[in-house]
């Protein structure tokens, strides 16, 4: 059983072309489902304002209104390129650091005797509850970002990688790439999910801080979310 779980595995990562698609086709089934049941509930009944909850037009004005004279000093292109530039370091810092040291502590059963405490206490941390830390040590701006952004992502990668090679070790039938894009994968939705979230505090720029800056506009909040929950799904389908 074991075994057929893992070629049904191994299999949909093998055929990327048929989980893309059933990605595509699930996605936008939602996308239909959500716009319906939104413009039932926006239908003239006076239940919701259009400041709690704005028309599908008035999102669609403030997308384009955000693209082209952008809002809170800056477009909707450059809130999105300073997000992604932030996962990309945070992401990339955090994901080599945890595929070494995970690496380093499979291979040496003391090592990770010692190391999986501390790693399975700070994957229950949350990446914003450091941010106050991080500040005292980086300082407010870019760096404390980035660094928020890579412990979050370091104990994820590193659990990954670290069970992996213990597997390997062991003489388990694990294909150790493919677990450790399994690791990648949960640790870029964690990044992601940490980058919005921390800029939201230490950022004047990005989807965060365009959101959080928008408290009075609910027509900007949306494209806020659809934008970075749409990178997020991208993101997602990438690996």
């Amino acid at each position: 059983q074991t075994q057929d779980i893992m070629s049904r595995h191994q299999l949909e990562y093998c055929e990327p072309s048929i989980w893309l698609w059933r990605r595509i086709v699930g996605a936008a089934f939602a996308f239909i489902v959500v716009t319906i049941a939104w413009y039932l509930v926006k239908l003239p009944s006076g239940l919701i304002s259009d400041d709690a909850l704005p028309t599908q037009t008035q999102v669609a004005t403030a997308f384009n209104e955000v693209r082209s004279e952008g809002y809170a000093g800056a477009t909707l292109a450059r809130h999105a390129g300073a997000s992604l530039l932030r996962l990309i370091l945070g992401l990339g810092i955090g994901s080599s650091l945890g595929v070494g040291l995970g690496l380093a502590t499979g291979a040496a059963p003391l090592t990770r005797t010692v190391i999986d405490p501390i790693s399975s206490f700070f994957r229950m941390v949350p990446g914003l509850a450091l941010a106050p830390l991080v500040v005292v040590w980086f300082g407010p701006g870019q760096a404390a970002i980035v660094a928020v952004v890579a412990m979050s992502v370091l104990w994820t990668v590193m659990g990954s990688a670290s069970d992996a090679r213990i597997a390997v070790v062991r003489g388990s039938t694990v294909d150790l790439p493919l677990e450790l894009i399994g690791g990648m994968r949960s640790a870029l939705l964690v990044a992601w999910a940490t980058v919005l979230a921390i800029e939201t505090v230490l950022a004047s720029t990005g989807l965060g801080a365009m959101v959080w800056f928008a408290q009075e506009r609910s027509d900007v909040i949306m494209v806020g979310i659809y934008v970075a929950g749409l990178i997020g799904f991208l993101l997602d389908s990438s690996l």
